[in-house]
């Protein structure tokens, strides 16, 4: 299918032929049939891409803050490395555009083949052929709406939450700053409403565009704020809502000034917000709210409501994305709004880099407002998920002798395998990346063009079938890793899994039983043990009499409560999902199997945390060595994220890192400094040596197991208050 999409770090913008989203539980597929472009958002995206790194900096002073952070932690070269992949990375734009279903999920209801939709949200609803949407980002589009209007659902449903903030009394009088797209949208709807709409902006053509869409009033210039007293019988309109964007700070003056008393000002757009609340200011004189209009309404940024499928009860949260989205359908629908004017230009998809190259770069003589990309008639294809279909294993289900170049096909291919893992093994010859499958096609495509791979294939069954695959690379969600582990095996492949193992014990379960009726080699993505600096721990450990008492601390630094890491049907929570590398390096550090666990988490009546944010474990081992598991998430993010104390045998071991090795012995202190890495290139090339040779896996079967079920018990320990959990 055709998507546009940037590169961000050349800021080239192109219609590239890209595989089509699979279906995946929780959503539908959507041909798309119009897309709109926003000139406020989108113009601006394309225009920073476009920036030389200087200009992106400026742009953007967090993200160098993040840079800076990471590489005073992993050094220079890994960091450069990071910010290499993440510029090269391809971006699909779009967020508002309307299609019609061509396959529903079955775990879907209310929404059947062939209906007209509206969808919403970035990396959702592109311009792209095929969309995969979330349920709860998509509503259906009346008869009567053309597929045009309803492709600015989406922009409605900013204006829409705007105006909810504004808390405008029914008969009130309202003045909206900023008459661009956003702004006219806002307009439209406030009269259409039923309000007294005074629209504002610095263009004599915004403010004529305004008028003929049939508000009250409009002014620019000079004498603004006599103007608006005049039409509110010198009191001040009941609500302001900004859609302006701007570095001044005059907007909100301005806003101040024609504000009543008591009244609402509602910002929707990016402006400079200086409110003083010294007994001189206006806001403080008039006791006026100022509130803010966060995208298209409650649910939005919520992984629940868009990627989970819950809705918030209509008795509690009137407006909702959707609800949003529906109300602003219905005005279309009964003929109260009309987007005559507002809708300036249309292009065919063949034409999108023109149409985006008008947005980044507007000609004052052929003012654009919204702009609609339509899309051919033809249906293209329709991929299977790469989430639910079973496979056939092959007849043998062993495998077979493997000849350099490996052939490597990869499930999945997000932000680590193409920031760290793949840029790991770029220019090893025994390695040959023949095919990649993932659920978007966005991200196969970019993967294919930044690490040469040979094709792309829709879904990860054809991957693990195909018969120049040799080894299958599992870099999905972690709720997929077991399934796809067992296909794998299954059919003879071997395999290579970015950690966890599994996210619970049935799937190890299933996992051990397909390992043992396959010779394939398994490997988990535990780096630090192949690290120059764990290998040269685990030589310094053999050495010494144990048994040894470790203290391992991690400062893992916070995420996001709701992000999906921390779901443990998806992400299994942050001790599983990370706590084996940790657990693994305990494994050969001590050379020992663990054999029980007992783990408390840190008391948080803040609510800040979750239990597996702030860990303290305790393991002991088959040799009696005990080892003090600390997985922190509450210290300081510019700390050093690991330190490791090997205390036995009256010598003291200390890992910094993965950049610095003390022993202390007999009164005497050795150090060994290494190059900053972790041991992925060198993991890597371990699991090569092992499919060529025809030996074991690089971390027997033995340790993989035991280290997942220590996280397992980790999890269940704290579970039930801190008891011990035999492994």
């Amino acid at each position: 299918m055709k998507q546009v999409i940037q590169n961000f770090r050349t800021g080239e913008l192109s219609l590239a032929d890209v595989p089509a989203p699979a279906l995946r539980p929780g959503g539908l597929l959507v041909r798309t049939r119009a897309s709109a472009i926003s000139s406020g958002t989108e113009g601006t995206t394309v225009r920073t891409a476009r920036r030389n790194l200087v200009g992106k900096a400026m742009e953007r002073p967090d993200l160098v803050r993040q840079v800076l952070d990471v590489a005073r932690k992993e050094g220079l070269s890994a960091t450069a490395r990071k910010v290499r992949a993440r510029l090269d990375t391809l971006k699909g734009l779009g967020y508002s555009a309307s299609g019609e279903v061509v396959a529903v999920a079955p775990d879907v209801e209310g929404f059947s083949v062939g209906d007209r939709v509206a969808m919403a949200g970035v990396g959702y609803a592109c311009h792209a052929g095929i969309n995969w949407v979330p349920r709860n980002l998509c509503v259906r589009v009346p008869d009567d709406v053309d597929d045009a209007a309803a492709a600015f659902a989406t922009l409605g449903a900013i204006a829409l939450q705007g105006v909810h903030q504004a808390d405008l009394p029914f008969g009130g009088s309202v003045a909206v700053i900023g008459l661009g797209l956003i702004g006219q949208l806002t307009a439209r709807l406030l009269k259409a409403g039923g309000a007294h709409v005074i629209g504002i902006d610095v263009e004599p053509c915004a403010v004529e565009e305004a008028l003929s869409g049939g508000i009250d009033q409009a002014f620019c210039g000079s004498g603004v704020v006599e103007r608006v007293m005049g039409c509110t019988r010198q009191r001040g309109v009941d609500a302001v809502i900004v859609t302006a964007s701007s570095d001044s700070g005059a907007v909100m003056d301005l806003a101040a000034d024609i504000i009543r008393d008591r009244g609402v000002v509602s910002v929707v757009g990016g402006v400079r917000i200086d409110v003083a609340r010294s007994v001189n200011s206006v806001f403080y004189d008039k006791e006026a709210r100022v509130v803010f209009s966060r995208s298209y309404g409650p649910g939005r940024y919520d992984p629940n409501y868009e990627e989970r499928g819950f809705d918030y009860p209509i008795g509690h949260v009137r407006w909702t994305v959707a609800r949003n989205m529906e109300l602003f359908l219905d005005f279309l629908e009964r003929g109260s709004l009309s987007l005559e004017g507002i809708i300036t230009h249309r292009f065919p998809l063949e034409r999108a880099v023109e149409a985006f190259d008008r947005v980044a770069a507007p000609d004052p003589d052929d003012r654009h407002l919204g702009i609609v990309l339509t899309y051919p008639e033809e249906i293209e294809s329709v991929p299977v998920s790469a989430a639910m279909p079973a496979i056939d294993a092959n007849e043998s289900g062993r495998r077979r002798t493997v000849e350099p170049p490996i052939g490597v096909g990869l499930v999945g291919a997000g932000n680590f395998a193409r920031g760290t893992l793949l840029p790991a093994v770029k220019g090893d010859r025994r390695l040959r990346l023949v095919t990649v499958a993932t659920a978007s096609g966005l991200t196969a495509h970019d993967a294919r063009e930044q690490f040469s791979i040979s094709r792309i294939d829709g879904h990860s069954d054809a991957v693990i079938s195909a018969p120049d695959v040799d080894t299958v690379w599992i870099l999905t969600r972690h709720d997929l890793h077991a399934d796809l582990a067992v296909q794998a095996l299954e059919s003879g492949k071997h395999v290579f899994v970015e950690k966890p193992l599994a996210i619970d014990r049935a799937g190890l379960e299933r996992i051990e039983e397909a390992r043992g009726k396959s010779d394939a080699c398994l490997m988990v993505g535990y780096n630090r043990r192949f690290s120059e600096a764990g290998v040269a721990l685990a030589e310094v450990v053999s050495g010494l009499k144990g048994p040894f008492q470790v203290d391992y601390r991690i400062n893992a630094g916070a995420i996001d409560r709701d992000h999906w890491y921390q779901d443990p049907r998806i992400g299994g929570g942050r001790v599983i999902g990370e706590c084996g590398h940790f657990v693994d390096l305990l494994v050969r550090t001590l050379g020992s199997l663990p054999v029980s666990v007992s783990a408390r988490a840190l008391a948080d009546s803040s609510g800040r945390w979750l239990a597996s944010d702030n860990v303290v474990a305790t393991i002991q081992f088959a040799d009696g060595s005990i080892a003090t598991l600390r997985y922190l998430a509450c210290g300081d993010s510019r700390a050093p994220k690991e330190r490791m104390e090997v205390f036995g045998d009256t010598a003291v071991v200390t890992l910094e890192g993965q950049t610095r090795l003390d022993t202390f012995r007999g009164g005497r202190r050795t150090t060994r400094k290494f190059r900053s890495g972790k041991g992925h290139a060198e993991e890597l090339s371990a699991f090569a040596d092992a499919i060529l040779e025809g030996g074991p896996g690089p971390i027997p079967w033995s340790e993989l197991a035991a280290t997942s079920r220590a996280t397992f018990a980790i999890v269940e320990s704290l579970a039930y208050g801190g008891i011990t959990i035999p492994i």
